[in-house]
Order: structure tokens, then C-alpha cells, then sequence
């Protein structure tokens, strides 16, 4: 087998999953109203949730014994939800790059186009850094309405998604 049917399959094996994942939201979409109700209780106070032996105290040691590894839970699940994508992106981009033979050029040209907005996002961030403390001061100090805010939201959609769902309109 040749690398373009060799990614011909690939392609094809990733079509599939996505009519699962299709089959699957018709399943799952009854419940995400009620869910969003439910999250969006959480950062107004009405609803408080907890993991019994886990509280504020005991994530913070476990940020300061591994420091920045603490955030590597976080950074996988992020790339789970995004990396199907981009990986059926690439698999689509290496279909086409078999067909016109210059599979390293459209590879090169995929990683740079992928990587380079994060790059200069971190640039400015970096160098913008005294600005975005000022910022990250001033966010604080309406971080409580902001919590409300988003919370009603998720309230409100909930509320929208489970009548849209219940009455199909």
C-alpha cells in the first residue's frame, strides 16, 4: 500500500468516526439543556459543587510540588477536544499533497500555518506583559459580575435549549 492509499484510508477511517459522533449528539443533545442549567448555576452560588477531599488547599500544594507540570491535565484535555480536528485537517492536506507529489512542501506549509498564529500571540503576550498585568488588575475587580453574567447565560441557553428540544420549534 502506497502512502496516498495509506492516507486515503486514514481519511476515510476518520469520515466514520465523525458520523458516530453525529449519531452520538442526537443521542446526547436532550441532556445538554439541563447541563448547562446546572453549570450555569455554578459560578452564580446557587449551586456549590465539590470533590470530597479536594478543596482550594489541597490543589495548591499540588501546584507548588509540580509547579507547571500541575497544568499538563489541563493542556491534554485541550488537545483531545482540538486535536481531531486538525489531525482529519492533515490527513485531507497529506490526501492532496500525494496527488500533486510535494508532500513535504504542503506538510511545511500546514505546520507553519498552524503554529504561527500561536507564536504571535505569544509574542505579544510577552511583550505586552506590564499591560496585561494592568489588565489582569482591572478583571479582577469585576470578576464577580463577569461570574454572574456567564452564569445567567448558561442559565438562559439551558433554559432555551431544553424547550427548543422538548417543543421542537
Amino acid at each position: 500500500m502506497d502512502f496516498f492509499h495509506a492516507s486515503q484510508h486514514l481519511s476515510l477511517a476518520l469520515a466514520e468516526l465523525y458520523d458516530d459522533a453525529r449519531e452520538r449528539r442526537e443521542v446526547y443533545q436532550p441532556l445538554l439543556g439541563p447541563v448547562m442549567i446546572l453549570v450555569g448555576m455554578m459560578p452564580t452560588g446557587m449551586l456549590n459543587f465539590s470533590i470530597p477531599g479536594v478543596n482550594e488547599q489541597t490543589l495548591r500544594k499540588i501546584v507548588d510540588r509540580f509547579g507547571m507540570w500541575s497544568a499538563f491535565p489541563l493542556g491534554v484535555a485541550f488537545a483531545v477536544a482540538f486535536c481531531p480536528t486538525t489531525a482529519a485537517m492533515f490527513l485531507g492536506m497529506l490526501t492532496l499533497a500525494a496527488q500533486a507529489k510535494s508532500w513535504i512542501i504542503f506538510s511545511m506549509c500546514f505546520g507553519v500555518s498552524a503554529t504561527l498564529p500561536v507564536l504571535v500571540l505569544a509574542g505579544v503576550i510577552t511583550s505586552h506583559i506590564r499591560l496585561l498585568s494592568k489588565i489582569l488588575q482591572v478583571a479582577q475587580n469585576i470578576d464577580v459580575w463577569m461570574r454572574n453574567l456567564t452564569g445567567i447565560l448558561f442559565i438562559v441557553l439551558g433554559i432555551y435549549l431544553t424547550i427548543r428540544h422538548n417543543f421542537a420549534f
